[in-house]
């Protein structure tokens, strides 16, 4: 009887630290706020999609420059890792690695922008949002032909003139 009580007790007694802990790992969801829209610029009524064959095209162009020594000019200077990509590509990925676009699954236009600046045409500046399926190829030294295959979200941007 002692050890039925006993164990019922500890039962009681952990149970509610399950719950502290776990409450531990929550983190309070930020609230996306609007953005101000600079001088020049407005959000049109309705968004105009950005074709898919154009978003290939960039897709194709990101990957040819990442094949290549193109990369560092397709990437925006906002862009938020972008020295530490550029540096994991010098020091980490293999030389001899090839990166090819096997689908590109979902394209959808988050944002746009009409920026309107004196003496220029009317500029349509474009968020693009680009799941991708890729397989990075190269030949390991020590386990021969690899490859990688992942699902990225590319988010490109699109500057066209209206």
């Amino acid at each position: 009887m002692n050890a039925r009580l006993l164990i019922m007790l500890l039962f009681l007694l952990l149970q509610p630290c399950g719950e502290t802990f776990a409450r531990g790992f929550r983190s309070p969801a930020q609230i996306g706020q609007p953005q101000m829209l600079a001088q020049g610029q407005s959000r049109p009524a309705q968004i105009r999609p950005v074709s898919p064959e154009r978003v290939r095209q960039a897709v194709d162009s990101i990957a040819q420059a990442w094949n290549g020594e193109g990369l560092p000019a397709l990437l925006d200077n906002s862009f938020a890792s972008r020295d530490r990509l550029l540096d994991t590509m010098l020091t980490v990925v293999p030389r001899d690695a090839r990166l090819r676009v096997t689908a590109v699954q979902s394209v959808a236009t988050l944002d746009q922008i009409i920026e309107t600046l004196p003496g220029q045409p009317p500029k349509r500046i474009s968020t693009v949002s680009v799941l991708v399926e890729t397989q990075i190829e190269f030949n390991d030294p020590v386990t021969g032909f690899q490859r990688l295959r992942g699902l990225n979200e590319f988010l490109l941007r699109f500057t066209e003139t209206d």
